[in-house]
């Protein structure tokens, strides 16, 4: 994003930027993504998340972190996965509603989009 992209241009120099990025970092889920990372990417990545954030927020500091190796795109899983990833995320939530009719047919439309059934009777 432009605004983490100006937080590294000034070096994390104004107050607050080491924690913007720390939190975007964070809620991306890239750390999660550094096991599946080539080994040489993965230690330059934790290097850096592991220094306190103090050190991140002071002047001069972030010369010393190491530089990173471009991150090669991580594969994407099969579309049919995703699907059934999210298809199950529903269907879970659904279970969160009291039990009703309606319930129980977006259950079923689930379901049915997931494996192309007909929705119409």
């Amino acid at each position: 994003s432009p605004e983490l992209a100006e937080a590294l241009r000034r070096g994390f120099a104004t107050e607050g930027d080491a924690l913007k990025v720390l939190d975007r970092v964070e809620r991306s889920g890239a750390v999660a993504r550094t096991q599946h990372a080539p080994p040489e990417i993965a230690r330059a990545a934790r290097a850096v998340l592991a220094r306190p954030v103090s050190c991140l927020a002071s002047s001069g500091a972030c010369s010393e972190l190491p530089t990173l190796p471009p991150f090669p795109p991580a594969p994407l899983p099969p579309p049919q996965e995703i699907a059934t990833e999210h298809t199950q995320l529903a269907v879970d939530s659904l279970a969160l509603l009291p039990p009703s009719d309606t319930r129980d047919a977006l259950r079923v439309l689930c379901h049915k989009v997931l494996t192309g059934a007909s929705i119409k009777p």
